[in-house]
């Protein structure tokens, strides 16, 4: 499925490749793993994606198969 990213997810990703640590409040069904997606697509480094159930980690992984998984229980 191809879709014009928000002017939100844009920015976002911006920020991203700035390098700098920052932090993104978003409630249910914003869109928030496709933006990670749009993320993980530009970033040339390694990444670290935290979930808090296997079942979370075993799916992201079939999104980001480059990323270092942590599974917090």
């Amino acid at each position: 499925m191809i879709f014009k990213p928000t002017t939100e997810q844009n920015a976002i990703v911006e920020r991203a490749k700035q390098g700098t640590p920052f932090k993104i409040s978003a409630f249910a069904g914003a869109a928030k793993t496709s933006t990670l997606v749009m993320v993980a697509d530009e970033m040339m480094h390694d990444s670290l994606y935290l979930a808090y159930n296997k079942r979370m980690a075993v799916e992201e992984k079939e999104k980001f198969p480059t990323l270092f998984f942590f599974i917090l229980s």
